[in-house]
């Protein structure tokens, strides 16, 4: 077919070297092609490469190149824009084929209806004055809170929509100003948990711990303790700083104190305790590396040579050092007021910082003001606060300037015993929360313990398995053991040798027996040695060693081992075990608390001693037996039947014997009965006195009254109830964990015991 077609085009002359094309518009332009590419060159727009020429709807000559009618019809003309603009004179700057956009010539000055003028106006807008956003700043009140704000004009602070920008800054309940936004507050859509208007408070607790320099950096949270500090600690003397965490108790230095000074001597006490030497208050004689002399105050470290009042830049001598008359470096008398310098870079004349150390107090003075001898310590210490021991301007420690050793020593032991009762309040609790969590987990697993002992005995019997309830008893009782065993560690812990203030006596008596110094004065303040954790301990010793015994009685009492007499035997062994050493341990701890004035500790060990006497009662020591009379009734018989003397005689002797035993047996009969009647009626005489304390000191021993009346139930008639903390007892426990705190202010009771309250105990107190 196809050679045919190529010979009809042959024959016709069709056949040539390139292709002959016709423009529709240019039909007298001529076209050649002779391979793709020259589409591209000739035609590129499926006409010729001519221009366009024809007239394009808006009447401007289409400029592009010859293309079809399909593409001339979207050809958008770039001619300029002859329509005229609405409301203005302004030629238009867009092109002619795109849509005229509002005018936007610079109108120079526009005046507003508000009567203020507006500048630079695009034209379109400046033809309507009254739709202009004016933002001049003006002063406005919102009627609504009465905040006046500095806002654009266009701003209507009356609108009920309005939302006023500024902070709130009301009081709130917990102390801080609310730092919400002013319409955050009054939003009827604000969610609030106290049903105050306020939002949640936004500031930062900041409220100081009582044991350090530091403030809580958590949000406020009102109702909620703020726990412990949680940052390095900050005390250091000359020697070393303490590397425990803030909250810790610290260990006192005991390296020699470096103090001395030529005039007054050497200091002969251990660092942690106060010194014994007077300060000086004459101008250092050393002479620092420039050649001049020192500007600080005799005893102390000489300062950097840049703090040479000779060599001192501009900014250091222009100072203000004196507080008081507000005297800067350069103008202070240093042979007469010499200069402090603090290790945290400040630096104050000696005027001043004892002014705020309160050295008149701590020291006689003459009458020209030097130091002559020393102030009993009682009379001062409870004036001084931990932060009057601290830099003026930064709040840093004084600890390591040796001018003010006493007051900084005597504040730091105070500091190192508050430490101590804190750490030792919490480890208590600790215990206590894990005694309470045994104890319910135990009173709940009775519930099944018959059939869990049951199963024991029964499988111990299939498997000759040994002594399968004292293993059941061993499981029962491991975290009891446990807390026991922490128990033991912590009153070890608390002891009298443990506190600061005995330790510091230690090294103080080995300072003076080492050195033979006959004219030191320095002694143990008994009074502020705090027995009470010990005691606390020692009750919650007595508490575990109570419900380990009670869970031993309910045991003995199962019926699974009703017919075990030997498992029986085991678990009355193991109760009777300790017996002697636990009511030994009550009456020593009834004697401490009662010498410590701790009502609640007294009442406490008399009603454990109770308990465990009302044990010993329930499994008394075996009667005495009475004397046979089996071989007297034979011989009485055969002594009537035979008239022979010498058997007479021995019936005689033995009869005699038999009267004799039996008058012993009604003796001890009647004294094993009166001991025990003694020892039930002793018991109930100590707990009348302890539910006279109770009456007498209700708050101390809020819970312990009704633990009385069933321990004298027990004692009367052997009846043991579950030893679970009652509801009183929890408001107890739950009031120490106020007690105690990380913040709020240190008191000291009548005992010189130190203390700190929380609002939340003094309202449960109340």
């Amino acid at each position: 077919m196809w050679s045919n077609i190529l010979n009809l085009l042959h024959r016709q002359g069709n056949f040539g070297d390139a292709l002959e094309l016709c423009c529709p518009r240019h039909k007298d332009k001529q076209i050649f092609v002779q391979n793709p590419d020259d589409f591209l060159r000739f035609a590129p727009e499926g006409g010729c490469n001519e221009r366009c020429g024809l007239i394009l709807e808006c009447g401007h000559a289409c400029v592009n190149k010859c293309h079809s009618d399909m593409l001339h019809k979207a050809v958008v003309c770039g001619a300029e824009c002859t329509r005229k603009l609405p409301g203005c004179e302004h030629p238009c700057p867009i092109s002619c084929g795109k849509k005229c956009a509002p005018c936007r010539v610079a109108i120079p000055q526009v005046f507003l209806p508000c009567g203020h003028t507006s500048h630079d106006v695009a034209c379109h807008e400046a033809q309507n004055p009254d739709k202009i956003v004016c933002r001049r700043s003006v002063i406005k009140t919102v009627p609504r809170c009465g905040h006046k704000l500095n806002v654009a004009c266009f701003l209507n602070a009356t609108d009920p929509k309005f939302k006023c920008p500024s902070v709130c800054e009301q009081s709130l309940p917990c102390g801080h100003k609310c730092l919400a936004k002013c319409h955050e507050c009054r939003s009827p859509h604000t969610p609030r948990e106290d049903g105050s208007r306020h939002v949640k408070c936004r500031s930062l607790c900041e409220r100081g711990f009582n044991t350090c320099g530091h403030s809580c950096t958590k949000p406020c949270h009102v109702g909620v303790e703020c726990g412990v500090c949680d940052k390095p600690c900050e005390l250091r003397c000359i020697h070393s700083a303490c590397t425990k965490g803030c909250s810790e108790a610290c260990t006192p230095c005991a390296a020699q104190c470096t103090w001395k000074c030529v005039h007054r001597g050497r200091c002969n006490m251990p660092c942690a305790a106060p010194c014994d030497i007077l300060p000086c208050s004459r101008r250092c004689e050393e002479q620092l590396q420039c050649g001049h002399r020192c500007p600080s105050v005799c005893g102390e470290r000489c300062p950097d040579v840049n703090f040479c009042r000779q060599c001192a830049r501009p900014e250091i001598l222009d100072t203000v050092v004196d507080m008081v008359c507000m005297e800067t470096y350069k103008d202070i008398e240093l042979d007469t007021n010499p200069v402090i310098f603090l290790s945290c870079g400040h630096f104050f004349c000696m005027e001043t910082v004892d002014g705020l150390m309160q050295m008149r107090d701590v020291y006689e003075s003459d009458k020209e003001g030097n130091i002559i001898s020393q102030k009993p310590q009682e009379n001062w210490i409870k004036d001084i606060k931990q932060s009057q021991t601290r830099c003026p301007s930064c709040r840093g420690p004084l600890t390591d300037i040796l001018r003010y050793n006493r007051v900084a020593k005597g504040v730091m032991i105070e500091v190192l015993t508050q430490k101590f009762l804190l750490t030792a309040h919490r480890e208590f609790l600790r215990l206590e929360q894990q005694m309470a969590d045994t104890e319910k987990e135990l009173n709940i697993s009775r519930k099944s313990l018959e059939a869990v002992a049951g199963n024991a005995v029964q499988a111990a019997s299939t498997t000759a398995a040994k002594d399968p309830i004292i293993s059941l008893i061993n499981r029962r009782h491991g975290r009891l053991m446990e807390i026991s065993k922490a128990t033991t560690r912590y009153i070890t812990s608390v002891t009298r040798e443990e506190q600061p203030y005995v330790r510091i006596h230690a090294l103080v008596a080995d300072c003076i027996r080492r050195k033979r110094i006959t004219d030191s004065t320095y002694t143990v303040d008994d009074t502020s040695v705090v027995l009470r954790n010990r005691l606390l301990g020692q009750a919650l010793f007595l508490r575990a060693a109570w419900a380990r015994l009670y869970d031993l009685l309910q045991i003995h009492e199962l019926g699974a081992i009703r017919d075990q007499s030997a498992e029986k035997q085991r678990v009355a062994k193991r109760i009777l075990k300790s017996l002697d050493k636990l009511q030994a341990g009550c009456k020593q701890l009834e004697q401490e608390a009662a010498a410590a004035h701790q009502p609640r500790q007294q009442v406490e060990a008399k009603l454990y001693h109770a308990r465990f006497v009302g044990i010993e009662l329930k499994f008394p020591a075996a009667a005495p037996v009475p004397p046979s009379s089996e071989m007297l009734d034979y011989m009485t018989i055969e002594a009537q039947r035979q008239d022979d003397e010498p058997f007479l005689e021995a019936f005689d002797r033995m009869k005699a014997d038999r009267e004799r035993r039996a008058r012993e047996y009604q003796e001890q009969l009647q004294n094993y009965e009166a001991t025990i009647k003694s020892k039930r009626e002793a018991e109930l005489r100590a707990l009348e006195e302890a539910l006279t304390i109770c009456r007498q000191f209700v708050g101390s021993t809020s819970g312990l009254k009704p633990q009385v009346e069933e321990a004298k139930k027990m004692v009367r008639a052997s009846v043991f109830f579950s030893p679970v903390t009652n509801v009183e007892m929890q408001a107890v426990y739950d009031a120490m964990r106020a007690e105690l705190r990380g913040t709020g202010h240190w008191y000291y009771c009548v005992n010189r015991h130190p203390v700190s309250y929380f609002l939340d105990l003094w309202r449960w107190w109340r």
